[in-house]
């Protein structure tokens, strides 16, 4: 079991003689005994029901956070997943406290829970984002995502674990759609012209129904064919034109951020997904001369890559050598883990949508469709049951139908506040090119937000042959859990009380 905590050696070089030994005893401590026949490691993977390599990523976390309490300047909070280890590795009372505690890290590591309450819950909502900030500093890249969810997962979504019995219980997952609440506009602004339509809608299906021939009944179902045809075609303009609009004011997430500042690869995820990130990094790549193109058209690494690159371009260097197409990158684990932390980043900033925003965006206004043709299909069957000819009917239904399919089949990605970001960074962009006569061109920057055919008129035309895409890429709780820590001082983390440690130790808490 290979779980080193790995800290690059231009953050080794700035750590204390004290720090270094630290870094040293973690690396080659080891969780399990080889005299025990249930070790710590096969414990953790039977308790929580993971497979053997998420437990060892999940020691490795461990050990990431337990060096963070050491060296980092401010409070640390683990992730829940991290915690899960932490609780286990408390009940091990002599190998946590007289081994890890005295013997590794040199110091108390103490665990208690927080007061609660809503103070309580921004802070550690606030040291939780710093440690995912230090997470990078110290060991070189971010954090595995699904190890070091974004802090909206880790307060809210993982702090619902429950224990359960499974000889007595089946456990059924709930649908994804289902799982969070949609994050709605807290007061939508409506100009003049949008409340006179909604009105007009409104006024006219009251008029539709109740404006029948004198005796008939207000039930849809009882119009005659051709009164039923009229208001039922008045009806789904309205659903749909409801719809469009439930899809717009879903988009509107407020961002973290009222001028968020993105780097070129957040930039080239932002614009056009995990392709044009590809994209942006083997530009970068090709720019430095680290990466060339054979005879064959094939990508191949020729030097090594800067002291400071970053994780995504070692991976990409990784991958690509050899590699005949773009396309084929996308489907590399490494590359898949590492782009996803940048969609994290993003959707944690509210310039993309979640996968549980997603959902409701398609969910909502696909079902006011599906409601209409429900109705619509009640009145084919009452129709075929008097004679009468239903053909207009079953055309608008099949129409309803790939509207339907239309809003559940095309997924939203980014918020609206994403969209006016790409929109301004697009003119921004424009604008510097066309001032740039003396000024050196950001390459990547301009790929990231325009594509590979901007490298037709650079020296790396070559390259855009490599980089065209084959596939695209669409565009677009309160709780008071947490954990932390803090070597040194006293803190307090998330479940309902706070400690105060002594002796140069720290403190911290149970996620759940």
């Amino acid at each position: 079991m290979n779980n080193d905590i790995l800290c690059p050696d231009r953050v080794l070089a700035t750590l204390t003689p004290s720090q270094r030994a630290t870094y040293k005893r973690l690396n080659d401590y080891d969780f399990d005994r080889p005299d025990s026949t249930l070790p710590f490691s096969r414990r953790l993977t039977k308790e929580n029901r993971w497979s053997r390599d998420y437990t060892d990523r999940a020691i490795r976390e461990y050990k990431r956070f337990a060096f963070m309490a050491v060296v980092a300047r401010h409070p640390v909070s683990p992730s829940d997943q991290v915690d899960q280890v932490w609780h286990l590795h408390l009940t091990y009372t002599r190998s946590y406290w007289q081994e890890f505690c005295d013997e590794i890290l040199g110091t108390p590591l103490h665990h208690e829970p927080t007061k609660g309450g809503a103070n309580e819950r921004a802070k550690h909502d606030d040291w939780y984002r710093r440690t995912l900030e230090s997470y990078e500093q110290i060991f070189g890249h971010a954090p595995p995502a699904d190890l070091w969810p974004a802090s909206e997962f880790r307060f809210g979504r993982d702090n619902h674990f429950a224990r359960f019995n499974t000889q007595q219980n089946w456990i059924l997952p709930k649908p994804q759609f289902l799982q969070t609440k949609p994050q709605l506009p807290a007061v939508p602004r409506l100009n003049l012209r949008a409340i006179v339509t909604i009105c007009l809608c409104l006024g006219l299906s009251s008029l539709m129904v109740s404006c029948q021939a004198d005796g008939s009944s207000l039930n849809p179902l009882d119009m005659r064919g051709p009164d039923f045809l009229g208001f039922y075609f008045c009806l789904n303009m309205i659903l749909i034109g409801a719809g469009l609009i439930l899809r717009q004011m879903l988009r509107a997430v407020a961002p973290a951020n009222s001028t968020p500042r993105l780097d070129d690869y957040e930039t080239a995820y932002l614009a056009g997904g995990r392709n044009r990130l590809l994209q942006a990094v083997i530009t970068k790549l090709a720019d430095q001369g680290c990466v060339e193109l054979d005879a064959k058209k094939q990508l191949t690494l020729v030097s090594p890559l800067p002291r400071d690159a970053s994780r995504i371009d070692s991976d990409v260097a990784t991958a690509i050598d050899g590699s005949t197409k773009l396309h084929t990158l996308q489907f590399n684990a490494d590359i898949i883990s590492t782009t996803q932390q940048f969609r994290d980043r993003l959707i944690e900033q509210g310039l993309l949508l979640s996968p549980a925003q997603i959902q409701k965006i398609k969910l909502y206004p696909t079902l006011l469709i599906l409601l209409s043709l429900g109705l619509g299909v009640m009145k084919i069957f009452v129709g075929m049951s008097l004679g009468r000819p239903v053909g207009f009917l079953c055309m608008i239904g099949f129409v309803l139908l790939i509207v339907a399919v239309f809003f559940y089949g095309i997924d939203p990605d980014r918020t609206k506040a994403g969209d006016r970001l790409i929109a301004q960074l697009t003119k921004t962009s424009k604008t510097q090119i066309q001032l740039a006569d003396s000024a050196e061109p950001n390459l990547v920057n301009n790929v990231a937000l325009f594509g590979s055919s901007v490298l037709l008129a650079s020296g790396l035309e070559g390259f855009h042959s490599y980089l065209a895409p084959p596939v695209t890429t669409s565009s677009s709780s309160s709780t008071t859990s947490g954990c932390s820590t803090s070597s040194g001082s006293s803190c307090s983390s998330g479940c309902g009380s706070s400690c105060v440690s002594g002796c140069g130790g720290g403190c911290g808490g149970c996620g759940g």
